[in-house]
């Protein structure tokens, strides 16, 4: 996502959910350009999807017209970027890691699927 998207996304949208403000303690380079910037999550509602963004990364898309997730690091596969993700799947999904590489777990199925950025998991 270009800084204009990310931009477009928290100015049109409706933001329902802010938390984790930067501060010293967190080792963040992150500059703020608006107020809402200083916050490391953020929620927003806009054109029938939610977005759970992580510092200016949409993590999760949860884009419930088409009962469809996205899932994106952004090219961050970090454990705190794995738990944002983690903390908004629908039950009987998890991320995890194994060896250095992200696999996604489903409840049921018999294997789990290597995570890629940009991937799409059906909620039906």
């Amino acid at each position: 996502m270009t800084d204009m998207e990310y931009r477009t996304l928290v100015e049109e949208g409706e933001v329902v959910g802010k938390s984790g403000q930067h501060d010293s303690s967190t080792g963040c380079d992150c500059e703020f350009e608006e107020p809402i910037d200083k916050y490391r999550d953020k929620i927003v509602e806009y054109n029938g999807r939610k977005y759970i963004i992580y510092h200016t990364t949409p993590v999760l898309v949860d884009d419930t017209l088409w009962s469809t997730i996205i899932l994106d690091s952004g090219g961050w596969k970090t454990k705190s970027t794995k738990e944002r993700i983690n903390r908004h799947l629908p039950d009987g999904f998890k991320l995890y890691q194994e060896d250095n590489e992200w696999y996604l777990e489903r409840k049921g199925d018999r294997e789990d699927v290597e995570f890629h950025d940009g991937m799409k998991i059906s909620t039906i």
